[in-house]
């Protein structure tokens, strides 16, 4: 589409967005699929741009950087909890911090840490996704800890819980499609 007698104002901002070109003293906009292509990427960007405040960031802000995930499990008693922990995971603690706290590194940066807290300990829920379910029933049953009945969500995800000596519910979930949570999010 060509136009002549453009304010030169008007065309130096519509060629900053729409890649205008000029030739000859005529300015040369973009074709109407480039229109449409560019029509597009803002509207992605608008998308964008409310995902965001929907988040609770405010427009232009960069995101939060977080560098671990700490899950915090409340317990009365520190000694018995780490003894049922250590079961669950297969091994000592990774960090004793104070006599109140006690940590294992359960990813490279997801954390789960046990902590003396009467008033709310048998509260917390804990969601531990694993590689294969049935096997690691197998391995916590070995162990000494029982584990309810497989139960089969959606998308093919398995779950199954057990409870820790101060009621905590521990839920493993097989199958956990990351990659599917990620693609329905975009949507």
């Amino acid at each position: 589409m060509k136009q002549e007698d453009v304010d030169p104002s008007e065309a130096e901002e519509k060629a900053s967005k729409l890649k205008v070109r000029q030739t000859g003293g005529a300015t040369i906009f973009p074709s109407e699929a480039e229109q449409k292509a560019h029509k597009l990427e803002r509207q992605r960007e608008r998308d964008e741009e409310r995902r965001r405040e929907a988040l609770g960031r405010q427009k232009g802000a960069d995101r939060m950087s977080i560098e671990h995930v700490l899950a915090v499990v409340p317990v009365v008693d520190i000694e018995r909890a780490d003894a049922w922990y250590q079961a669950l995971f297969g091994r000592p603690a990774d960090n004793w911090p104070m006599p109140t706290l006690v940590e294992w590194q359960v990813t490279s940066a997801g954390w789960v840490q046990v902590t003396v807290d009467a008033e709310r300990a048998g509260a917390a829920q804990l969601n531990l996704a694993v590689d294969d379910l049935a096997t690691t029933k197998d391995e916590l049953a070995g162990r000494g800890l029982r584990t309810g009945e497989t139960q089969s969500a959606n998308e093919g995800v398995e779950l199954c819980t057990l409870d820790d000596p101060d009621g905590n519910v521990v839920t493993l979930i097989g199958n956990f499609r990351v990659a599917l949570l990620a693609q329905k999010q975009q949507r």
